[in-house]
């Protein structure tokens, strides 16, 4: 399965340090669950 992810917009610029922006938050989130379904993945920017 390829998921695709349109960035339209960017967490702010002061919260950046602490939580990231959006491409990192996502592909920790689906990294996360993969590792508990025990599935391989590919992350490409």
């Amino acid at each position: 399965m390829k998921i695709g992810i349109l960035q339209a917009d960017s967490v702010l610029d002061q919260f950046q340090p602490y939580h990231g922006d959006y491409p990192g938050m996502i592909a920790g989130i689906l990294g996360q669950a993969a590792t508990e379904l025990n599935l391989e993945t590919e992350f490409r920017n």
